[in-house]
């Protein structure tokens, strides 16, 4: 659902008059598992 909502929101801002190249929309799929990926090693390192 999570990717759905970052693709709605590239989505929206394109519509609005942003730019939505293929740079924007792999980060828009990429940072969310990249964010939760980060936060499992911050958990698992420092207890």
């Amino acid at each position: 659902i999570r990717a759905i909502i970052e693709v709605s929101v590239v989505f929206f801002g394109w519509l609005l008059g942003g730019n939505a190249g293929l740079g924007t929309i792999i980060f828009a799929l990429g940072i969310g598992p990249a964010v939760a990926v980060g936060i499992y090693f911050v958990k698992k390192n420092f207890k």
